[in-house]
């Protein structure tokens, strides 16, 4: 795929403050569109396979997530990842209609300023044939974004409470897109009585509170990322639930 195409300038102090503020979240990323169709190319794989690549990068992003749109693989792939080596970040395989069968979500986040897209389709492609399936915008993420592991000032630091470690495996931020920017919430992994391992994730009601922004919200703890999680939201004595 050869290196990451630059699309976007390092976003810069003025564009950070023409974001409207959220008095409920922290504003931690700004909405890029592609001006033109996004141009990958097909390459030969082993036994007769053809893979698609494309590689973005988004200058100084600490994450990145993509918005794919028309998407309609069928029985094929498409994978994200920051083609590091060692220890790379890989999300996928996006199938079908994708995550939420209409066509429209937004990816995992990828926490680099470079994403490499590759799709797999269920037939090997002529070479030439369009994929199925388009990149309008992409979420550029800045600092902060990134979970982090050490205790802040207020907080027992976990290396002198060990006993507290497993319990803050379950401490997340969810990140999510609102108009034409991204924020984030803190809040807890939940476990179900019966340990179903159904992936609920409990969060203040001020963050959000309708179907369409869970719908593209995604939930990082540490190195692990979800994007199929209810989100159940607690404040003022209610309880709302959204997938």
């Amino acid at each position: 795929s050869g290196n990451p195409v630059s699309l976007w300038p390092a976003s810069t102090a003025a564009e950070k403050a023409a974001i409207p503020a959220d008095s409920a979240a922290r504003v931690v990323g700004i909405h890029r569109r592609l001006t033109a169709p996004a141009a990958g190319a097909w390459e030969g794989m082993p036994y007769g396979r053809q893979l698609w690549r494309l590689a973005l990068r988004s200058p100084a992003a600490e994450g990145f997530r993509l918005h794919f749109t028309d998407f309609a693989v069928g029985a094929g792939r498409v994978w994200i990842h920051d083609n590091r080596s060692p220890d790379p970040q890989v999300f996928g395989p996006y199938t079908g209609r994708g995550i939420h069968g209409d066509g429209d979500f937004w990816s995992d986040v990828v926490f680099s300023e470079s994403v490499v897209v590759e799709y797999e389709p269920e037939t090997p492609a002529a070479g030439i044939e369009p994929v199925p399936f388009r990149i309008g915008e992409i979420a550029h993420l800045w600092d902060g974004i990134a979970p982090v592991q050490q205790a802040a000032s207020c907080h027992n630091d976990l290396t002198c409470f060990p006993e507290w470690a497993d319990s803050a495996k379950g401490v997340a931020h969810i990140v999510f897109e609102k108009e034409s920017s991204s924020y984030v919430c803190s809040g807890s992994l939940l476990q179900t009585r019966n340990r179903t391992g159904s992936p609920y994730f409990l969060t203040a009601a001020h963050c959000f509170d309708n179907d369409t922004i869970a719908s593209v919200s995604t939930m990082s703890s540490g190195n692990a990322s979800a994007l199929t999680i209810t989100v159940v939201l607690a404040g003022y004595g209610l309880r709302k639930y959204f997938r």
